[in-house]
């Protein structure tokens, strides 16, 4: 006996006007709805304990379906699939970096066990890291004023051993402390370990002066930087970032700080036209004679770099006022941005 197989398609409500369209990758039996054009399979049903999930993450804008623009080493690159929305947003690949140095330290916890008193080893811990002296000075100082003799070598032990010791009481301070504030300040620079060159990754809250993170790497590249700003995502949100405009930094800030007003950078503009304006002076006092066209491109450099120094001190005024700069410049014509600032002074 014939099977009898009542059909309706839930969009447009027809249950009368169908064809056979083939079949899915399933096996099950494909129609195609007459009235709306739209093709179904009443059969397929999704395995209990498994749902339809995306291949690639929604869009935090208007969350719709995204795809991938570009795939890079470190970080993946996409987009939302509306062309009205067309956000971009960059993901950190999980294998990209390893974890940050300020979770691997390691040393003793307290004072137990140590044949010089603790009272010895607290002054030396405090003249070693409040105080910026030196291992040396400090057991010169210790022969001289308590006729302690104390190796420099084991001074530099200490400060080893009972750094945990500074870094749980630092992690004992944070939960009263609130990092939510206007900047972060993220630099790095080079040391060298046993004649070989590491660099040192900071980064630090601008009105706590407290350092939210620190990573020790021999490399300088974008995993370095996604290492420590994944770290101190956990801690809080700044409004802005100031960094050394190093290229590193571009990518981890958009990912883990998406709600930040604007990414603000040390700018050395106005060293560039402080030496330009020398130059220019210079070249003239010596009597050099130059053509219209040299005078006039050093003239419009000289303008641009004005107008580029004088827009970026006026940022870190918006942003300390809670403008959102993105938004202004996205949004409005440079006219209405300066008038925005005339009326809020």
């Amino acid at each position: 006996m014939q099977k009898i197989i009542t059909l309706k398609y839930p969009k447009c409500n027809n249950n009368h006007r169908f064809h056979k369209f083939g079949k899915d990758k399933f096996g099950n039996q494909k129609y195609r709805c007459l009235e709306c054009k739209h093709q179904f399979a009443p059969d397929y049903k999704l395995k209990q304990g498994k749902t339809k999930t995306n291949k690639y993450p929604p869009c935090p804008v208007c969350g719709k379906a995204t795809f991938l623009h570009h795939d890079y080493r470190d970080y993946s690159n996409f987009r939302c699939s509306d062309k009205r929305c067309n956000h971009s947003f960059f993901i950190p690949k999980p294998t990209a970096a390893l974890p940050p140095s300020i979770s691997n330290l390691f040393g003793k916890k307290d004072l137990k066990r140590m044949r010089h008193s603790p009272f010895l080893i607290i002054t030396v811990l405090y003249q070693f890291f409040i105080g910026k002296s030196s291992t040396r000075n400090i057991s010169l100082m210790l022969f001289q004023l308590y006729n302690i003799k104390l190796s420099h070598v084991t001074i530099a032990d200490w400060c080893k051993k009972f750094a945990l010791i500074f870094h749980s009481i630092s992690l004992s301070l944070m939960p009263m402390m609130n990092f939510n504030s206007d900047e972060w300040h993220a630099d790095e620079t080079i040391i060298k370990i046993n004649g070989k060159k590491h660099y040192v990754w900071f980064i630090i809250d601008s009105e706590t002066r407290f350092v939210l993170g620190f990573h020790l790497s021999p490399h300088r590249n974008s995993p370095q930087a996604i290492s420590l700003l994944s770290y101190a995502a956990n801690i809080g949100e700044p409004s802005a970032i100031v960094s050394d405009r190093y290229y590193a930094y571009n990518v981890p800030v958009k990912s883990f700080f998406p709600n930040s007003n604007t990414f603000v950078f040390k700018v050395f503009k106005m060293i560039l036209l402080t030496i330009s304006l020398n130059l220019l002076i210079t070249v003239l006092k010596l009597g050099i004679k130059l053509n219209v066209v040299s005078i006039l491109l050093s003239l419009l450099m000289l303008l641009f770099l004005f107008l580029s120094s004088f827009l970026t001190s006026l940022d870190f005024m918006l942003v300390s006022m809670g403008f959102n700069v993105v938004n202004l410049r996205q949004h409005y014509p440079i006219i209405i941005y300066l008038h925005e600032y005339k009326t809020h002074l």
